[in-house]
């Protein structure tokens, strides 16, 4: 199986959404569930954002469209859509990495968990002050770094971005497969969430 994958800008809105957009796409072997492998995919540069026009939910906070289940409607997404209660509980048969295991999609890929990781390698990456530094500001300066004179800053700024998009690869795995395990942690939604998922070969 092929999968399009895309590279994409992120930025955190102020109502703590984080839209995808598409961007530079290349086309990719997506992992088997017999050697685990997990596609990378990259981060481009941050900027203003556009979401996918592909239906799928924006990232936003735990909460939204909790309640009975719905049956997805692509043509008129609902609150329930959202992706940000999907948790990778397992995915049988493949090496999961432990940073993934028992995640929700929220907790994978707001911007602050970008803006964490950043923090953590402020000082390869050149950045001052980043604990005082709001995430508004700092992930765009993370986004220079890609383009830094000093090899060791673009990779430490390339490493960041290929944790962050195995966090992606990782989900959508999951969304693609449909495990029942996982199924079981979003009570909230029926089959036809799952079954959209499973048809969906290209982002």
């Amino acid at each position: 199986m092929t999968f399009t994958v895309l590279s994409y800008n992120i930025e955190e809105g102020g109502d703590g959404r984080l839209p995808l957009s598409a961007g530079v796409i290349r086309r990719r072997p997506w992992p088997s569930a017999v050697d685990g492998r997990c596609t990378d995919l990259v981060i481009g540069s941050l900027g203003k954002l556009v979401s996918l026009g592909v239906g799928l939910p924006q990232i936003s906070r735990p909460g939204d469209g909790q309640g009975d289940t719905m049956t997805l409607d692509p043509a008129h997404l609902t609150p329930a859509a959202s992706l940000n209660r999907v948790r990778i509980v397992d995915l049988p048969g493949v090496a999961l990495d432990d940073a993934i295991r028992g995640k929700t999609a929220y907790e994978l890929l707001v911007a602050r968990t970008l803006a964490d990781d950043v923090r953590r390698h402020a000082d390869v990456l050149g950045l001052d002050e980043p604990r005082a530094t709001p995430d508004t500001t700092l992930l765009p300066a993370f986004a220079r770094r890609f383009a830094a004179d000093a090899p060791r800053v673009q990779d430490a700024a390339e490493g960041i971005a290929r944790r962050f998009g195995r966090s992606l690869g990782w989900l959508i795995l999951t969304l693609k497969r449909g495990d029942a395990i996982n199924r079981r942690a979003r009570p909230d939604w029926d089959d036809t969430y799952w079954d959209h998922w499973a048809g969906i070969g290209t982002i």
